[in-house]
């Protein structure tokens, strides 16, 4: 369990409501035990913090009643608080960006692990999940003992069955909590196009990152070949610490495209 006061630092509140009161001060309800996150009103229990967030298909906010129903003490919102709609012993907190405030309450929950493990991530149409995965044995080859999140499944000292790709950052948060208690000391995330376009990694930046190549493949989502490369882009131009290392392959012309426009980070070029 984590007080309330500790997990909503750096949250940008647009205002926030207690039942149908303003909450104007938090000192009052800033040791408030929460016992969990979720953005599924199903997992909720008594004690969670509900994030209503708007998914590509369904809307979180559609599911507040329900998550209340099922024990929720506090609700985040990016939509405004009507105060014709509030709910008695409930927090509904309203903030600018519920991407970011998942993201914000989802590592401070975890303790932030992503400060204290190595990250590499990987990208690309074909091979991220054969380049993460020899990666990750490898690394335990030379007792750098490392955890996986990919395609195949999430590795920790446990195999856990993959959902998707590249998981939400309140899982992949988790997943890292759960590396460093059992001592691991990185990770390789496969990084997926759609988690990047969706911002699902918001607050992670990596050690390492690895491009492995692009063709045509999730149009139907990306709608063209130009989208599908920006938002791998996103990887190298928004989730690398400033000494981040770059590895690119050349296989592919995005691969020299990209290359060519990360120059100025000298990054490690591979040629098959």
């Amino acid at each position: 369990m984590k007080p309330l006061g500790e997990l909503i630092k750096n949250l940008e509140i647009v205002k926030a409501y207690y039942g149908s009161q303003p909450i104007e001060n938090f000192a009052t309800y800033k040791c408030l035990k929460i016992k969990g996150i979720s953005e599924n009103s199903k997992e909720i229990e008594d004690g969670f913090i509900f994030i209503a967030r708007k998914g590509t298909n369904l809307d979180g906010e559609a599911f507040i009643e329900e998550a209340i129903r099922n024990g929720a003490l506090v609700i985040i919102r990016e939509s405004d608080i009507n105060p014709k709609e509030t709910y008695p012993g409930t927090i509904q907190i309203q903030v600018k960006d519920i991407k970011k405030a998942l993201s914000t309450l989802s590592l401070n929950f975890f303790e932030n692990p992503q400060e204290k493990i190595f990250l590499i991530g990987v990208t690309g149409t074909n091979g991220k999940t054969s380049v993460s995965y020899f990666t990750k044995n490898i690394l335990n080859l030379l007792d750098f003992k490392c955890g996986y999140i990919g395609t195949l499944f999430y590795e920790t000292d446990r195999i856990i069955p993959a959902l998707e790709t590249t998981p939400s950052i309140l899982k992949v948060a988790s997943l890292l909590k759960e590396m460093l208690d059992k001592n691991f000391k990185a990770c390789v995330i496969e990084v997926s196009s759609h988690a990047l376009h969706q911002d699902r990694l918001l607050g992670l930046f990596f050690d390492i990152a690895a491009f492995t190549n692009l063709s045509r493949d999730h149009l139907d989502y990306h709608k063209d070949m130009e989208n599908y490369y920006q938002a791998k882009k996103k990887l190298f131009r928004k989730y690398l610490k400033g000494n981040s290392k770059i590895v690119i392959s050349l296989e592919s012309e995005y691969g020299k495209r990209l290359a060519e426009e990360l120059k100025d980070f000298s990054p490690l070029l591979v040629n098959n």
